[in-house]
C-alpha cells in the first residue's frame, strides 16, 4: 500500500506482522507489537491511521482488526467499538478498504462492518450477504 503521492513509503500485511518500507522496497522492518498474533492478511490506511487484520495463523478462530497511527512509535490497538470480541476466521486479504477516513471491512460469515472515524469506532451494515470476499471504497 502506498498512502501517500510521492511517498517511497509501503506497507505490506505479512506472515510476520506489518511490513514497513521507507525506501521504496528495497528494505523493510516489521511491526507486531500489539497485536495477538503476527499473521496479517489485510492493510489499509483510513486517513492518518494505519489498519490491520491479525490472527495466529492461516486456520485461525481467533481473527482481529487493530489500528495504529502512522508515523507514530507504539503499538497497534485492537479495533473493539461496535466489532466482536473475536472473528471466527481470517478477514480475508481484499475484504479491508478505506478511503480518506471511512473503512470497510467484509466476513466470510456475510457481515459488513463501516468506520467513518479512521476505524476507532464500527457499525454492523449488513449480516445476511454470502461470504464476502472483496470489499471496495472509492
Amino acid at each position: 500500500v502506498h498512502f501517500e503521492p510521492n511517498s517511497r513509503t509501503l506497507l505490506a500485511a505479512s506472515a510476520r506482522g506489518l511490513a514497513i518500507s521507507s525506501d521504496n522496497g528495497e528494505t523493510w522492518r516489521y511491526e507486531s507489537d500489539g497485536l495477538h498474533g503476527r499473521y496479517l492478511r489485510s492493510v489499509a490506511v483510513a486517513g492518518n491511521t494505519v489498519l490491520v487484520t491479525a490472527s495466529t495463523g492461516p486456520y485461525t478462530n481467533q481473527g482481529a482488526l487493530y489500528h495504529k497511527e502512522l508515523g507514530v512509535t507504539g503499538s497497534f490497538t485492537k479495533c473493539e467499538e461496535g466489532l466482536p470480541k473475536w472473528f471466527p476466521s481470517n478477514i480475508d486479504t481484499y475484504c479491508l478498504s478505506a478511503s480518506g477516513s471511512t473503512a470497510v471491512l467484509g466476513t466470510d460469515g456475510g457481515e459488513i462492518y463501516c468506520s467513518e472515524d479512521e476505524g476507532h469506532t464500527w457499525t454492523l451494515i449488513t449480516e445476511a450477504l454470502p461470504s464476502v470476499h472483496c470489499v471496495i471504497l472509492s
